[in-house]
């Protein structure tokens, strides 16, 4: 079971919910990349040297520019930091980091986009490459239904081992976690919404009823407009409304 339902900060019964909408997190509903504010923040309590945050900053900006793909081995050094620590402790840990890193960082209407697809009876998923105790908060506090993220392993005690549990969530790992997700809660095809940012996002954007592309890149604006796909840009005026119109004419 995840931290976050191990802490009871999941607020949202949804079960009865038939609609499902998948939700990119950096980029999507924050500026930036959570996992690098996350090293960032690492570094000023001081679970990682400096010659570390070097190194992990290092591999993100080549992540960045896409000239690796392959976090695990990355993501497993950096977890390592975190192994024998009691998983409440992280929970407290991830509480701050998110109110000191992220908060401020989130897209004006990151907050009232969840909201609104929650008060239109979607099942709102954040679906990240982020590891599980950045996804788990996020989800929380944005008040998302679940999230489906890069796992972390924690032992039989409830302590980090510092290592990954599961495959890494990137390109089409996505979709194919969103195709099981929704196989396993008996949703069909046609109630699916995804609003993601990447480029690595285009097959879950191809695969949902509705999908929106929230503050692209040019190459990815480029595309959405090829695929007749709705861009929309989250600090902007009224992008609510936008997507909620744009479901009640479909």
């Amino acid at each position: 079971m995840n931290d976050c339902r191990e802490r009871g900060i999941l607020i949202t019964n949804s079960s009865t919910m038939s609609k499902v909408a998948f939700i990119d997190i950096d980029g999507t509903l924050l500026k930036g990349q959570s996992q690098q504010y996350f090293i960032k923040f690492l570094f000023s309590k001081g679970f990682i040297g400096f010659f570390d945050s070097v190194y992990i900053y290092a591999w993100f900006a080549l992540y960045k520019l896409e000239l690796v793909r392959d976090a695990a081995g990355i993501l497993n050094f950096a977890l390592g930091k975190f192994k024998g620590i009691d998983s409440a402790e992280i929970a407290a840990l991830m509480d701050e980091f998110f109110e000191s890193e992220l908060a401020t960082r989130l897209y004006h209407n990151a907050s009232s986009m969840i909201e609104a697809l929650n008060e239109k009876g979607f099942r709102t998923v954040l679906l990240s490459a982020a590891v599980e105790p950045i996804v788990s908060t996020v989800a929380a506090k944005l008040q998302a239904a679940d999230f489906i993220c890069t796992k972390v392993e924690v032992d039989q005690n409830g302590k980090y081992t510092g290592k990954l549990s599961d495959a890494h969530i990137y390109g089409n790992e996505k979709s194919r976690k969103a195709v099981q997700y929704m196989l396993d809660n008996a949703l069909e095809s046609e109630d699916l919404l995804a609003i993601a940012d990447h480029e690595s996002d285009k097959e879950l954007l191809s695969i949902a009823r509705y999908s929106f592309v929230a503050n692209p890149k040019e190459g990815m604006r480029k595309w959405a407009l090829e695929k007749n796909i709705p861009v929309i840009y989250l600090d902007e005026h009224e992008p609510v409304q936008y997507v909620v119109s744009h479901i009640e004419s479909e």
